[in-house]
C-alpha cells in the first residue's frame, strides 16, 4: 500500500477535465470528489480498507478543506487511477447541461469501476 495525499489525487484529476471545468472547480471541490472516489473504492473493494497487518484502516476525513487536501490515505497503487477517474466523472456530472459531458462522466465512471474490479 502506498500513501497518497488528497491533493495528489486532485492534481491527477485536473488533466482529465476540459478547460472550462478546470477553471470552474477549486482544489477543495475536487478534493471532495476524490473522497467520493475513495468511498466508492471502499464499497466495491472492502479489502482496500485493511492495512498490510490485517487491521482495519478506519479513515476519518477532515472537514476543513485545507486539512483535507493535505490528508493522506493508504491504498494499493493499482486502484489509484480508479479514484482519479471517479473524481473526474463527478466533476463532469456537476451541473451537466449537455450530453457530451454526461457521456464523458459515464465513461469515466465505467473506467473507474473497471479499475476497482481488477
Amino acid at each position: 500500500m502506498t500513501s497518497y495525499t488528497i491533493q495528489s489525487f486532485v492534481n491527477d484529476v485536473k488533466p482529465l477535465l476540459d478547460v472550462a471545468a478546470r477553471s470552474k472547480f477549486t482544489d477543495a471541490q475536487l478534493a471532495h470528489y476524490a473522497v467520493d472516489g475513495l468511498y466508492r473504492l471502499y464499497s466495491v473493494r472492502p479489502s482496500s480498507r485493511y492495512n498490510e497487518d490485517g487491521t482495519l484502516d478506519d479513515v476519518v476525513f477532515p472537514t476543513a478543506d485545507n486539512a483535507l487536501l493535505a490528508f493522506s490515505v493508504k491504498i494499493d497503487e493499482r486502484w489509484r487511477l480508479g479514484v482519479v477517474y471517479f473524481a473526474a466523472a463527478r466533476a463532469h456530472e456537476c451541473g451537466v447541461t449537455d450530453t457530451v459531458n454526461l457521456q464523458l462522466a459515464q465513461s469515466l465512471k465505467q473506467q473507474a469501476d473497471a479499475v476497482f474490479a481488477s
